[in-house]
């Protein structure tokens, strides 16, 4: 089983149990809005029932419904966001080309640089809505009541050469070269804000240039960010750690109403 279809199927047993949870809260769609399998065809490949399978080669088109819906929740949308209905074959909207591309984004960043299996899924950067949050607006209202103590911390570190490149200031300079002191440090402002840390998490006080694991961490995820772009987006900054993070170390897989036993113990 390809990285891939990996990912898409662990997405979709985890967004199962918010389907159950939330099912009272959907309306009732007409049949012409749902997928019909045939009778008898259930258990068939989904490609060998369904035209235009692509994601989904292999799995059996009973799975097909289940799966539509978890990205109905994932991305806070209807089934003809990515297609007509009644026509699901046809290689429209545009937004059904832009899912493909997105699970094998998906598959690139799990293969590359996750270690631990199924930690990105379409919840990750969605959240339940079309569009990922960018976290301006959020970032921007932190970023102005940052704790006295980090400001001062800051404050002390742009006095040691703000106009200056930070390599030329501070040691162990790797993915942000270039930067002048003062903006990389509004960087790290930045940082602590969309994990919800501070200092400490990458760094020990009068120690910056020192090396640790979190900090080799955010390195590799910077250089993640940096690749999606160039790759999906044309080097513009629409992925940024705030997609994934939103003021939290450790992103969402799914739904905080999954956060039970039976999903915390791996079953």
């Amino acid at each position: 089983m390809s990285t891939m279809r990996a990912v898409l199927l662990v997405a979709c047993a985890l967004l199962a149990v918010a389907l159950a949870k939330g099912a009272q809260q959907d309306r009732e769609k007409p049949a012409s809005e749902e997928i019909q399998i045939p009778a008898g065809k259930e258990n068939l490949p989904a490609e060998q029932v369904f035209k235009s399978i692509e994601v989904l080669k292999g799995e059996p088109a009973s799975r097909l419904p289940g799966m539509m819906k978890a990205f109905n929740r994932m991305l806070g949308v209807e089934c003809t966001h990515c297609h007509v209905a009644g026509a699901w074959g046809k290689e429209e909207p545009e937004a059904k080309r832009t899912a493909r591309l997105m699970f094998k984004m998906i598959g690139n960043v799990s293969q590359k640089y996750i270690d631990t299996k199924n930690e990105v899924t379409c919840w990750t950067c969605h959240h339940g809505g079309p569009k990922p949050s960018n976290g301006g607006a959020e970032i921007g209202a932190a970023m102005a009541k940052l704790p006295a103590e980090r400001q001062q911390v800051i404050a002390n570190l742009n006095n040691l050469g703000e106009d200056k490149p930070a390599e030329q200031v501070f040691g162990s300079i790797q993915v942000l070269k270039g930067l002048s002191v003062e903006r990389m440090l509004r960087v790290m402002g930045v940082f602590t804000v969309v994990l919800g840390v501070d200092c400490s998490h990458c760094h020990v006080a009068d120690q910056w240039d020192d090396d640790h694991p979190a900090k080799d961490i955010t390195r590799e995820m910077l250089r993640m960010v940096r690749d999606i772009n160039q790759q999906l987006f044309d080097g513009q900054a629409k992925v940024a750690c705030w997609t994934c993070h939103r003021g939290a170390v450790k992103p969402e897989a799914a739904p905080r109403l999954l956060a039970a036993p039976d999903f915390e113990d791996g079953k």
